[in-house]
Formats: structure tokens, C-alpha cells, sequence
């Protein structure tokens, strides 16, 4: 729901919503995303580093988004500010 207030501009909702969230105890649910290495699929969670092979997982979206970048699909900035 706060995500909605802010994508709309309605700064103070969305600060409202987290804060009733916080306040009952409510968090949100990381998302998972999945990444084929060549030996199987990983699901992982962004910045979650406790897979044994988070490094190569990472490497691997390292290189897709500069492939991406290479072709102007998204700005750099981005991936640097997701991570």
C-alpha cells in the first residue's frame, strides 16, 4: 500500500501506511528472484550473501546489467543505488 502512495506522490500516505505497519509489527516480504548458473536454478534475496555462491550469482547480474547498460535498457544508476 505504501508503495502505491509513493509511486501516486502522496509522500505523507505512504509515510502513514509504514508507520501503522511498524507500529502493529508488520514488515514486508522480501522478494525472491531466481538465477540459472548453469548448474541449476538459485533463488536468492537481494543483497542476501548467504549462499555459498551468492558471489558468482552476483557476478552474473553484475554482467547482465552492464550488457543491459551497454544497450541503453537501464541506467547504471540504478543497479547502484538497488545494491
Amino acid at each position: 500500500m505504501a508503495n502505491l502512495c509513493t509511486q501516486a506522490g502522496r509522500w505523507e500516505e505512504a509515510e502513514m501506511v509504514r508507520d501503522k505497519m511498524k507500529k502493529i509489527g508488520l514488515k514486508k516480504i522480501p522478494g525472491t528472484s531466481w538465477i540459472d548458473t548453469g548448474k541449476g536454478l538459485r533463488s536468492f534475496i537481494a543483497k542476501d550473501g548467504s549462499c555459498e555462491r551468492s558471489n558468482e550469482m552476483y557476478e552474473m547480474i553484475e554482467g547482465v546489467v552492464e550488457s543491459m547498460s551497454d544497450k541503453e535498457c537501464i541506467m547504471k544508476q540504478e543497479f547502484d543505488e538497488a545494491f
